[in-house]
């Protein structure tokens, strides 16, 4: 049989099962002669399993059942269709057990941090919208790593290495902040993009296991995502140097 000659851009949709049962044995014999491709498999895996990990306990029965119930009561937002030039199908079957997984860790990862920062009504209707956001960025995120060209842009700073993944093909890019150190005490980073003179926020970070992932949408091939630490609430410009950038390549 003719190997398909795209089967080198299947490796983040191998890891997160968005393959066919035809497709998914093809890229397991190509896998056993490609270097490249175990490597990139190896490195989407660690990138899979740092959010995948987030669960550290779990949380008090019942504050689960309060957020279960508001959230049932709250209105979900529409599905994304996303254009694709190779649309895998059927999206809920591949899409379902992993992005399960890595939400149920992102709301129990928010649960949590409700639980111990605070039990009033007001703060839990925040958490609340926290984890739905959450649980889009994760959506948003699981659907990055699928992309057939999904890149990971590495760096390595103090104390961690910043992680870019970048899909030029949806002008979608995430700086994951699970894979670097705890911003300080009442700080966080914050991600921008950076297009010539011009810095736009893409939103905040602890850092640290529970770090999730700053997602950038409508960026381009040489665009810069740049973090730097801001205060806890995040700023409308940077106010200190970056402590990463990475060029989108």
């Amino acid at each position: 049989m003719t190997p398909n000659p795209e089967v080198h851009t299947l490796a983040g949709a191998y890891v997160v099962n968005a393959l066919s049962e035809v497709e998914r044995r093809q890229f397991e014999r190509h896998l056993a002669d490609c270097a490249d491709c175990t490597e990139e498999v190896a490195s989407l895996r660690e990138v899979v399993a740092v959010f995948a990990g987030t669960v550290a306990e779990p949380p008090p029965e019942h504050l689960r059942a309060q957020v279960l119930a508001k959230t049932a009561v709250t209105r979900r937002l529409p599905p994304v269709v996303a254009g694709r030039d190779q649309p895998r199908k059927p999206l809920s079957r591949w899409l379902m057990p992993v992005a399960a997984a890595l939400l149920v860790a992102a709301t129990v990862a928010g649960v949590l941090f409700g639980y111990r920062a605070t039990s009033t009504s007001a703060d839990l209707n925040r958490q609340v919208e926290v984890l739905k956001q959450t649980q889009d960025n994760y959506a948003a995120l699981t659907d990055l790593l699928a992309q057939p060209d999904a890149k990971l842009l590495r760096k390595p700073i103090p104390g961690g290495v910043a992680t870019v993944v970048y899909s030029p093909g949806t002008h979608t890019a995430a700086m994951l902040g699970a894979e670097m150190p705890l911003a300080p005490h009442q700080h966080a980073y914050q991600g921008w993009v950076v297009r010539g003179d011009r810095m736009q926020s893409v939103g905040l970070s602890k850092g640290g296991k529970d770090g999730g992932a700053m997602l950038a949408r409508d960026v381009l091939t040489g665009d810069q995502i740049a973090v730097t630490v801001e205060p806890e609430n995040g700023s409308e410009q940077p106010t200190t140097p970056p402590v990463v950038t990475v060029t989108l390549a």
